[in-house]
């Protein structure tokens, strides 16, 4: 039962240091470098190099990309697999009462995930065999799906006896990428034969493959009600989901309204680009469209790119709302307005504020000499770029840049 627990202690110590930090407490200042600290005793002494670490301390904090937040409450080795599964259940409306075999590779190393047969509830969360059986079954795995009935249940267990695990051997485990994921292999007891392999990259709840928001709130209210009362909940999800109601450095728009523009932006873009702009990047009053902002971006802006690679060259004069440019000048405009409202963002709803070197460069680069004409121009009656904060003379590159858009860095 440690395994479970160690995660929730990690979170709770998180809250704990952040509200202790902000009553003034203080520790070591040199937790991290001195000979009995962190880097010694976790990497080991001579073998790291504390500049290195330095330079790159977040740019970005790993969290903000490497976090995924869980769909199913057990061991991250069967997601990959159980996205597998239920996608072959939607796509080829299949049950458990079909199924002849069901074959699922599995890591050499994978040695958490191969209890056979299962005893406890635990045991089930790191089972890919009870995964798959009670997947079948109910056709979901869920917070019930790991309790002591479940795991006695005779018809998962009937089914799990038509589950393989094929564990791969270590020279073809040396042949692949984990990363790519393994194969889920039904057989139906008519014949035919479906596969089926999700990439880790892709699991559902990962940052290219996000949940959406809904479901994220839904499944937290689910779980704290089992401890919390039904007024605990509310305030539990109002304490994190009102975050979109926050307030922003750019004044008159606030988280949700300025997620709304970055879509309408890409939108807006792929409409000129057309010669048909149908969409007004000013005019947040629909809210956002979709439960899935990210997913609604990345498919304006990859629309978009398609676009731009099909139409020529980058130096053909196109008009625009801010008068005659190439199509490279124009581009660089709703690069500008996402970079800072990145920033922008990050700083309203309390993550890391750190922008891509690289891409602080370019904007600088491109908007400098332009800086002056855009301050005089306006969209739909606003201004689109406010008054220049001044910043010290050695301030960093991005706080440059931020001034220039009118933001305090």
């Amino acid at each position: 039962m440690t395994k479970p627990l160690h995660a929730g202690m990690t979170c709770r110590d998180g809250v704990t240091a952040t509200q202790l930090a902000q009553m003034g407490f203080t520790a070591g200042e040199q937790v991290i470098e001195h000979p009995f600290g962190f880097a010694t005793t976790v990497l080991g002494e001579g073998i790291y190099d504390l500049d290195e670490m330095a330079d790159n301390l977040g740019k970005p904090c790993r969290v903000q990309d490497a976090l995924m937040i869980k769909k199913y409450p057990c061991c991250g080795g069967n997601h990959a697999m159980l996205d597998s599964l239920f996608s072959l259940m939607r796509d080829n409306d299949f049950t458990y009462e079909d199924v002849a075999d069901a074959e699922v590779d599995q890591s050499y190393y994978s040695v958490v995930m191969l209890y056979q047969d299962p005893d406890d509830e635990l045991k089930g969360k790191f089972s890919a065999k009870y995964n798959v059986a009670a997947a079948l079954v109910d056709g979901e795995v869920a917070v019930d799906t790991f309790t002591k009935d479940k795991i006695a249940d005779p018809t998962i267990n009937e089914t799990m006896g038509k589950v393989r695990t094929r564990v791969m051997a270590k020279s073809e485990e040396m042949l692949t990428r984990s990363e790519d994921g393994h194969k889920v292999k039904i057989t139906l007891k008519d014949g035919r034969v479906f596969e089926h392999v999700t990439a880790r990259a892709d699991i559902l709840g990962s940052q290219k493959n996000p949940w959406g928001f809904e479901n994220i709130k839904s499944k937290f209210q689910a779980n704290v009600a089992l401890v919390l009362s039904e007024q605990g909940v509310e305030d539990a999800v109002n304490a994190w989901s009102d975050q979109m109601q926050g307030s922003t450095p750019c004044s008159e728009w606030k988280v949700q309204a300025l997620i709304t523009h970055n879509i309408q932006v890409a939108a807006f873009v792929e409409g000129l680009l057309q010669e048909n702009i149908t969409v007004n990047p000013l005019d947040v009053s629909g809210g956002i469209p979709g439960d899935d902002p990210l997913k609604a971006l990345d498919a304006n802006v990859v629309k978009v790119m398609d676009i731009i690679k099909a139409s020529g060259s980058a130096d053909t004069q196109i008009n625009t709302p801010f008068g005659e440019m190439t199509r490279g000048q124009f581009m660089m405009t709703p690069t500008w307005d996402l970079v800072v409202h990145k920033w922008d963002l990050a700083k309203g709803t309390g993550q890391s504020t750190a922008l891509d070197d690289s891409l602080v460069e370019a904007v600088c680069n491109t908007f400098g000499p332009m800086a002056d004409g855009m301050r005089h121009m306006e969209m739909a009656g606003q201004h689109i770029v406010g008054p220049e904060v001044t910043v010290s003379a050695g301030a960093s590159l991005q706080a440059r840049l931020l001034g220039a858009f009118g933001r305090q860095p």
